[in-house]
Parts: structure tokens; C-alpha cells; sequence
């Protein structure tokens, strides 16, 4: 009995045994799969892949067209313009001008905090428009400096701008001694600055005040680390006083080479890729994975000339470069032809973009017959032009050019262009330079150690850069730095220029800014040449408004308006 007890009470425990093993199994998969679901939870993180790190969050110290974009996420400007024009409110709740257009009044949000708690007042605005007419503040300029009492305060006989009243914490009034139809266009897109932690600092100081890396702003994402190089974190506002931002965080990745970030978007390790090779797009898009945007590029290539030099100052000389150039070629060759021929450095979807202006045409025999003109002929036959009765050049001397670059790009289409010259006899050396010495040497007041220079310039919808203010500060003014590097100054343009920045009303102004368009296009003083479309791709779970494709009013799209599809 025993013996068969002792069996029966083995069997017994084996089954039990069997049982509990079978029970810690299910619970292992039902854990498992708890596990796996919480694994599986997206994230509430935007991840955005860009090539090109910042140089300063301080906007006023700031050069780069990237912090417009960055902006959109960490700032608040008074209002935004929108690209015909029309004015949607941001920091600002509502605003009046007055009807001979002197005078604007903002009325402030009341709920609108600083991302350290503090709150949003005119004093900050005030401060705010004081930096951008102090003039060693690199990203000044732009209308403020037609307030009343602008003058005074820059040279230091005023402490303050008269034409700048604090009403009340809610309220200021702008007061211009001129007219200026670009008040909203500029003065407005400035993201507004903290005189609570600014105001004590001297201007040549702003440069090395920590603001710089750790800013606080008073936008829907805060700014919480900066890994230079790498990336860029930006956490979510509890506090701000618009619609609530749509990501826990967003992470702003810096990935120069497109390739990497391409495969870090394949890997899910990236969300959005703002600078898609045009050769990768049409693969990314084939896939159900993603979704992807075609913009009219940011940047409008152009060429700048040298008439530091004598070589260039003749009319006819520059006319001729104008012939010379295939740039649908350069587009078709390097861009796969996705892109716009450009005669302006407004962009085509500004309101004061000329129209009528048509791409210089490419026409060799017409650049030879030109240079023929103004005395330059090869007599030796051999493929290069030389000088006969050439006012400031010597007889016999040959027609070279130098090509400076520090890019690979700028490289690249610098090298068709010395393809595209030889052909009208012109000789040309594309020479690499760092950034740094190409600023320093080269492109100087005065400098005549280079001749044709391919540039880039970005024009802005939402932030400190918009293409009004690039006219003013290329093409306005007399003996100003950019006219003593470019080595030329017309007063008349420089007076169309003011003209046109004194007047409020849109459809005054058009007309005002197609003939700078025309001057500009007609003299040759810079030729503009194309835009290269750009290409964002991002996860097709992002839920986008990609019905304004513009490249920088994207990124005020994704910053403020996306979110996910599938977040639980």
C-alpha cells in the first residue's frame, strides 16, 4: 500500500508540476505580450534630419537661414506673414495702423509666458526692436530703423527710441518718422527676445552671453540640449499660450551626409528628412512607408560679379555673361531638371516677384558678338579673348576668371560654368578656399582675387529673413559693404529701394519693386540664375499639411500643425 501510495503521489506531483509549468508559460506570454505592446507605443518624439548645425540660438547673432527654420519651433514673432501678404496673429492678438500708416499699435496676448515662467510684456518687444537697429547687431536693419528717434539711439544720444511707446504690459505703439510697407513683412517676424535676461547686456557682448546655446523663448518648444554637431532637443512648453503643441519633443538631428540620414529614416530612427537628394526621392515616395513634399527651393542661386575689377565694369562685358550661361543645362545636369529658372532673389511665390522678367537666354554667339563689342577678340587664335582698347585693362591681356568656392555643390556648378565659358573664349579656374580664409581674403571690400562668385541666398516666410529685407541689404544703400565687395553703387536703385520700403500699400508698392527687379536684371549687377526644388520625406503615419509647399513654411507646418496617426 505504501509503495503504491508513494507511486500515485509521484504521478500527483508530476501533474501538478506539469500544471504550474503550463501556468508560469501563459503568464510569461501574456507578459510578454503586455511588454510588446507597450514596446510597440509610438512615442509621442519628432525627429527631424537636417544637414547643417547652428551657429547661435541667439537670432540677432545669427547669419544661417536655419535658424528661421529652428524658430518655428522655439520662438513667437508678433504676427506671421504669410506669402501674399496677408497677416495672421502669433504673439500679438490683434493690431491697428493708423490711416496715414505712421503709426502700429500690438496688443499682446495676455497669456503668453516666457519658458522660464516669466511673463510676456511691450517691454520685450521694445527691447526687441532696440537690437535690431543697434548697428553691431549682425541680423539688424529692416524698417525699425525708420522709427522716430532711430538715429538718436544708435549713435548713442538717446537711451531710448522715441518713436517705441510701452502703453502697457499688453500694449505697444510703433511711431515711424517715414512710411514703410515692410513693417509686418520684417519687423513683425522677428522672434521677440527676454529683456529680463538680455536687457543688462551690452550689444558687442550678446555674442558670448549664454542665451546663445541655452535660450529661452517663448514659443511651443523649449530649447533643453544642444550636442554640437549631433543634435538638437527641444521639449515641450506646458505654458504656451497658443494651441498646444502638438509632440512631447521634437530632436532636431544634424546629418551632413544624405545618404546616412536617408537610411536612419529606412531604420525608423528619423522622422523627417528636410534635404533629399532628387536622385533618392522618387524611391522614397514608391514606398507605402512614406510620404514626401516637392517645394520650390529656399535657395536662389546667383552670380555675383566682380566690377572691383576693370574687366567687369563694361555693361556689355556682364551682358555677355548673361548669354553665356546654360542653367537649364546646369539644373538638367545636376538636379535632373527639378527646379525654376529665377531673374530675381525674391522668391517666385513672394507677391513682389517680377514676373515679366524672363531668364537671361543662352546664346554663345551672342556672348562672343558682345565681348567683341567691348573690345575683347582672341586675334591668335588660340580659344582665349584678349584685350584691345579695354578702358583699365592692358592691350593683349587675357580674359580669366577665378571661381572661388567652399562647398562641394558651389564646386560642382562653378565647374559647368568654366565648361560654359570656354566656350565664348573666356579662361576660368575654379579654386577651394574654408569658409573662414574665403571671407577673410577674398571676398573683401575692394578684393580683385576672385571674378565670378556661384552664391546662395535663402528667403524666409516665417522668420528674420524675409526677401525684402535681403533686397534692402544687397541692393540698398550707397557704399555699403556689399557694394564695396561687389565693387559697384547705383543711387538711383538705392532711392527706388527707400521708395519702396516708405510704402504701406501693396499694390503701391508692386510696381515700385518690379522696377528694382528690372534695374537690377538690366544692369547686370548680379545674375540670378535658378532655384532647385527641394524634397522633404517623411513617415507616412506623420499627418501633414503639405498644401502650401514652400520649404521653410514646412517646417512651421511640422512643428506646429503635425502629429501621428497612430499614437494611442
Amino acid at each position: 500500500m505504501t509503495a503504491i501510495h508513494s507511486r500515485l503521489r509521484g504521478k500527483g506531483w508530476a501533474r501538478t508540476l506539469s500544471v504550474l509549468i503550463a501556468c508560469i508559460l501563459l503568464l510569461t506570454l501574456v507578459l510578454s505580450g503586455c511588454s510588446g505592446a507597450k514596446t510597440a507605443k509610438r512615442e509621442n518624439v519628432l525627429v527631424i534630419a537636417g544637414d547643417t548645425d547652428l551657429d547661435t540660438a541667439l537670432w540677432t547673432q545669427s547669419g544661417l537661414f536655419l535658424i528661421d527654420q529652428l524658430l518655428t519651433i522655439m520662438g513667437e514673432p508678433l504676427v506671421y506673414v504669410q506669402p501674399d501678404g496677408t497677416v495672421q496673429p502669433a504673439l500679438a492678438d490683434s493690431y491697428e495702423m493708423s490711416t496715414d500708416g505712421m503709426v502700429y499699435t500690438f496688443h499682446l496676448n495676455p497669456k503668453a509666458k516666457w519658458q522660464d515662467g516669466q511673463p510676456v510684456t511691450a517691454k520685450d518687444v521694445a527691447f526687441t526692436i532696440e537690437q535690431t537697429i543697434l548697428p553691431d547687431t549682425p541680423s539688424g536693419g529692416g524698417p525699425s530703423l525708420l522709427l522716430k528717434g532711430a538715429d538718436e539711439f544708435a549713435t548713442g544720444k538717446a537711451k531710448s527710441v522715441s518713436g517705441v511707446e510701452i502703453v502697457n504690459d499688453q500694449t505697444i505703439k510703433l511711431t515711424f518718422a517715414e512710411k514703410s510697407g515692410q513693417v509686418l513683412a520684417i519687423l513683425a517676424a522677428d522672434a521677440i527676445l527676454p529683456y529680463h535676461l538680455l536687457g543688462n547686456v551690452a550689444s558687442n557682448k550678446m555674442v558670448d552671453d549664454p542665451f546663445n546655446t541655452k535660450p529661452i523663448y517663448c514659443g511651443p518648444y523649449k530649447l533643453t540640449s544642444w550636442t554640437k554637431g549631433s543634435e538638437i532637443v527641444f521639449e515641450r512648453f506646458a505654458d504656451f499660450f497658443g494651441p498646444k503643441p502638438a509632440f512631447d519633443k521634437i530632436i532636431y538631428r544634424i546629418i551632413p551626409e544624405p545618404a546616412t540620414a536617408i537610411a536612419e529614416l529606412k531604420a525608423g530612427k528619423v522622422d523627417v528628412v528636410m534635404n533629399v537628394p532628387v536622385d533618392d526621392y522618387a524611391g522614397l515616395t514608391a514606398d507605402a512607408n512614406f510620404k514626401g513634399v516637392q517645394t520650390k527651393g529656399p535657395y536662389g542661386r546667383h552670380l555675383m560679379i566682380n566690377q572691383n575689377k576693370p574687366e567687369w565694369k563694361d555693361l556689355k562685358v556682364r551682358q555677355a555673361l548673361t548669354y553665356a550661361f546654360d542653367w537649364k543645362g546646369v539644373l538638367d545636369g545636376l538636379y535632373k531638371g527639378k527646379g525654376t529658372l529665377s531673374t530675381s532673389l525674391f522668391h517666385p511665390d513672394n507677391w513682389e516677384y517680377n514676373k515679366n522678367l524672363q531668364p537671361y537666354e543662352y546664346n554663345p554667339d551672342k556672348a562672343k558678338q558682345l565681348l567683341a563689342e567691348a573690345g575683347w577678340k582672341d586675334t591668335n587664335n588660340d580659344g582665349v579673348v584678349e584685350a584691345h582698347g579695354v578702358k583699365g585693362v592692358k592691350d593683349g591681356q587675357k580674359l580669366t576668371v577665378v571661381f572661388p568656392v567652399t562647398k562641394k555643390l558651389q564646386e560642382d556648378i562653378s565647374l559647368v560654368l568654366k565648361d560654359q565659358l570656354a566656350k565664348i573664349g573666356i579662361s576660368a579656374t575654379v579654386q577651394n578656399y574654408e569658409a573662414s580664409a574665403f571671407y577673410a581674403d577674398v571676398y573683401t571690400k575692394g578684393g580683385t582675387k576672385w571674378d565670378l562668385i556661384m552664391m546662395q541666398w535663402g528667403n524666409s516666410f516665417v522668420g528674420a529673413w524675409p526677401s525684402s529685407r535681403a533686397v534692402e541689404f544687397n541692393f540698398g544703400g550707397v557704399g555699403t559693404t556689399q557694394h564695396k565687395r561687389e565693387g559697384w553703387d547705383d543711387k538711383a536703385l538705392a532711392a527706388k529701394i527707400d521708395e519702396v520700403m516708405r510704402t504701406p500699400d501693396q499694390a503701391k508698392a508692386k510696381p515700385i519693386w518690379d522696377d528694382i527687379q528690372k534695374t537690377i536684371y538690366d544692369n547686370v549687377y548680379r545674375i540670378h540664375a535658378f532655384r532647385e526644388d527641394a524634397y522633404i520625406v517623411y513617415n507616412a503615419k506623420l499627418n501633414v499639411d503639405a498644401s502650401q509647399p514652400i520649404w521653410d513654411m514646412m517646417w512651421l507646418k511640422l512643428s506646429r500643425g503635425a502629429g501621428w496617426s497612430d499614437l494611442k
